[in-house]
């Protein structure tokens, strides 16, 4: 009986990893898309644009002096392209919008 709860719990444990690794690979990693773009859920295609333009101006690397300050910029202003690419195209909203409603139903067509 003992032995049968363990197991259970050791089970879910690595099935919650398991997709919490799956989950952090997609789309904007652990961070959420919207706010890496600082817009809301209800923002329009014009205003994710806007923010993405002036967020882009800001974290280019070409802008930037040091060798550092160069590989910080273009790690962030990665993440923000992969936001902008996610959010302008109303399909991939969607999908993103699902899977921010409910993080579960992406492993739902694998089984």
């Amino acid at each position: 009986m003992l032995t049968n709860i363990c197991f259970t719990v050791l089970l879910s444990i690595s099935y919650v990893s398991q997709a919490q690794a799956f989950i952090e690979g997609l789309y904007c990693g652990k961070e959420n898309c919207y706010d890496v773009l600082g817009v809301t859920r209800e923002s329009s295609k014009g205003e994710i644009s806007k923010a993405y333009r002036q967020l882009a101006k800001k974290y280019h690397p070409d802008v930037h002096r040091t060798q550092e300050a160069k590989d910080k910029a273009a790690e962030k202003f990665t993440l923000l392209a992969t936001a902008y690419e996610i959010l302008r195209d109303d399909e991939s909203r969607k999908d993103y919008n699902d899977m921010l409603d409910d993080p579960d139903a992406i492993y739902r067509h694998y089984y």
